[in-house]
């Protein structure tokens, strides 16, 4: 917590307009890594029905890491773009819509299969 609380004072010094705050920082938890080791059969079955070869990353907190962190499987997977996602101008296609829809059909129906 102690670097955070660095970093957030260094940026309130970047300010003049914010001059002369201060920060108090208590860590309440943190997010584990959201990384699946490559080859891990769920990444895998993910990527294959996905058609993806590369999984992408994207530097962003989420559950994903605390559900890893507890021991399960999980996965960051959602329609549109992650540039799009938790901004302003949020949106997502209609189109990509049904395309995660048929992706979470096949995922779990391989799943459960």
């Amino acid at each position: 917590a102690e670097d955070v609380k660095k970093e957030v004072e260094a940026w309130l010094d970047e300010r003049t307009d914010l001059r002369g705050c201060t920060c108090d920082t208590e860590l309440f938890f943190t997010f584990g890594s959201g990384l699946l080791p490559s080859g891990n059969s769920f990444l895998s079955a993910i990527m294959e029905e996905a058609g993806q070869e590369k999984a992408e990353v994207f530097p962003a907190g989420c559950e994903q890491g605390i559900m890893l962190s507890a021991g399960y499987e999980a996965a960051v997977l959602g329609p549109g773009s992650i540039k799009d996602a938790h901004m302003p101008d949020e949106k997502v296609r209609v189109s990509d819509l049904g395309k995660a829809y048929e992706l979470y059909r096949k995922i779990i129906s391989r799943i459960l299969m």
